[in-house]
């Protein structure tokens, strides 16, 4: 007699606006502390919500943060699986600076809004080395970061990565 199997539970393509932010040669990286990896700050583009509003009200909301959105730089698209479903999303990362109260400061101290998250300012050295989410992603830093971490953007190209498992 042959096996029933559950359906899968159905994929959901999530829009999600994250941030390059640099300052003085370190890059600001959300932290999850239960799973101790790190991934660029950001969230969930809501209905009727552009991706650059919805970076900078997701800074505010998880970082208490105001920034300033820059162009767009990169579109990561990525799928994974966790214990409930699958997830497949398409990341617009965009360059991004501090606004608001402590943007002066050379790098600010930012608290996270919820305990299970933190927020770090990363070296290049310290993100080769950290377990950084999706792997593609890490190495695209990496390889840009001198033109992603300087003065001026990059005005012409924006770079795609896949990461389909």
């Amino acid at each position: 007699m042959p096996r029933s199997t559950k359906p899968a539970p159905p994929t959901i393509i999530e829009v999600i606006a994250r941030a390059a932010l640099f300052r003085h040669d370190r890059l600001l990286v959300c932290w999850n502390l239960s799973g101790n990896y790190g991934y660029l700050p950001g969230g969930h583009v809501e209905p009727n919500e552009s991706a650059a509003a919805a970076l900078a009200r997701e800074l505010i909301e998880e970082a208490r943060q105001p920034i300033k959105v820059g162009q767009l730089l990169c579109l990561h698209q990525n799928r994974f699986s966790t214990a409930k479903r699958v997830h497949h999303e398409l990341n617009l990362v965009y360059a991004a600076g501090l606004s608001g109260p402590g943007a002066k400061a050379k790098l600010p101290a930012i608290t996270a809004a919820e305990d299970d998250l933190d927020f770090r300012w990363l070296s290049r050295a310290e993100l080769k080395a950290a377990d950084f989410r999706p792997e593609p992603a890490r190495l695209w830093l990496l390889k840009n970061w001198r033109a992603l971490g300087g003065a001026k953007w990059p005005t012409q190209r924006v770079d795609t990565l896949e990461t389909l498992n």
